[in-house]
């Protein structure tokens, strides 16, 4: 995490100027609070497996306190929807010929929008009918415009801007892939589980708590992080297997239904709830 927030500040223009305060920062917010707070819990929650391991390596966690309880997405709301699909597709101008690739984040260098875009061109010499739809803003958001115009993909990118989390479902029913090209450590992220739970082919990186839930090959595509041609090459092969593209797709629902619902996500909270107040009860 502290390496990510290093590269986060570099990103900006201003980076190398504020890196020494994001550095304090880190610094003062673990020894004050993090460490203290995470040797004094009763129990502790991980999002993912990869936020468990963390928490043993970083803060000296015993496992028997660390609970895993993973993220969980509204299935009712972010589920297949042809006719969602059909409508956001014609307001924004895409032909039913065309193939989508959607980003969904807010906009910083970290979140891998310029790998997915230098993945692009090569992209599009086997697939030139591929649309990227961009939602999201951030400060990032004109850096990776500028690099759509100089890589010369700007006609084939759309970029939406910043879009109400209730509408966010209408963009995943309306995309044929899912790509998630994060550089951060990333607990387990949302914006994933949305995007399996509305059954879509999901491209991601493999970093942090993504393959906590993102099976390579079995209910999605997992590549190395930051190489727009590992991304090119797994999005090819989601374009040119469609049949597999929805097998996968189908898994990932079938993967959410199972263990990643906010059903289950509520459950295993309280149920950790439940057990931590019964065991101070008991003397």
């Amino acid at each position: 995490m502290l390496v990510s927030e290093v590269r986060q500040s570099l990103s900006h223009r201003t980076g190398y100027a504020r890196l020494p305060r994001r550095v304090l920062a880190s610094a003062y917010h673990y020894v004050r609070w993090e460490l203290p707070l995470m040797r004094a819990a009763d129990r502790i929650i991980a999002v993912s497996d990869e936020i468990a391991r963390s928490l043993g390596r970083w803060f000296g966690v015993a496992s028997k306190r660390i609970e895993v309880v993973y993220n969980g997405v509204d299935t009712g709301r972010f589920r297949p929807d042809t006719e969602r699909a059909a409508s956001i597709r014609r307001a924004l101008g895409l032909g039913e010929d065309e193939a989508v690739v959607l980003f969904v984040s807010h906009v910083t260098r970290q979140k891998g929008l310029h790998v997915l875009l230098r993945a692009l061109p090569r992209v599009r010499e086997a697939w030139p009918r591929v649309r990227v739809v961009v939602v999201g803003a951030g400060d990032y958001l004109a850096d990776g415009q500028a690099l759509a115009q100089r890589l010369g993909v700007s006609p084939h990118v759309l970029f939406v801007g910043e879009v109400p989390h209730e509408r966010v479902s209408e963009y995943l029913a309306a995309c044929d892939v899912f790509v998630f090209p994060t550089l951060r450590q990333e607990g387990l992220p949302f914006a994933v589980l949305e995007a399996m739970a509305s059954e879509k082919p999901v491209l991601a990186s493999r970093i942090g708590g993504v393959p906590s839930v993102v099976r390579d090959g079995i209910n999605g595509v997992l590549v190395r992080a930051g190489d727009p041609e590992a991304l090119a090459e797994g999005l090819l092969r989601l374009l040119a297997d469609r049949q597999g593209a929805r097998q996968l797709a189908r898994s990932a629902r079938d993967t959410v239904l199972r263990a990643f619902s906010v059903e289950h996500m509520v459950r295993g909270t309280a149920d950790v709830f439940e057990r931590v107040v019964k065991a101070r009860r008991a003397p």
